[in-house]
């Protein structure tokens, strides 16, 4: 399909003769070379923008490869910070039930530890104190 002229052929008409004093006509050869110059300039431009979008397509594609490898990366680390909380917080869980319990065992052996000797002595005492003294008293208010 032929393209019309994308050029101004008076004016290169007008600048060739004013530059190089060279008198051109419009079917001259010269425009013949200029139109099959335009036509490789324009089949290079189209290849070289078929070679651009097929390098564009394939960045594009790359670049959406590395974003979902980064965001597969970054879910995966995620659920492993998680999981790595998680496990750490049960840990944490787990020694404060631990050391509660041991509190609660130390309190219970405290309140439920036999007496002692010492403690078994001083209370005979008392009893023994406590008997002479109503032994005492009960004789003292029996006398008339």
């Amino acid at each position: 399909m032929a393209k019309p002229n994308m050029f101004n052929v008076e004016r290169m008409i007008a600048v060739v003769a004013a530059e190089h004093r060279f008198i051109l006509k419009p079917d001259d050869a010269a425009f013949a070379l200029v139109t099959m110059n335009r036509l490789v300039l324009e089949e290079s431009l189209e290849a070289i923008r078929a070679v651009v979008n097929q390098d564009l397509a394939q960045f594009k594609d790359t670049a959406q490869w590395a974003h979902s490898r980064a965001q597969s990366a970054i879910e995966e680390e995620v659920r492993r910070s998680s999981r790595a909380i998680r496990e750490e917080l049960q840990r944490d869980l787990n020694n404060a039930r631990l050391r509660a319990a041991e509190i609660v065992q130390e309190v219970k052996e405290t309140y439920e530890k036999p007496m002692a000797r010492m403690d078994l002595i001083i209370m005979i005492l008392e009893a023994v104190i406590l008997f002479i003294i109503a032994f005492v008293m009960g004789r003292a208010s029996a006398r008339p």
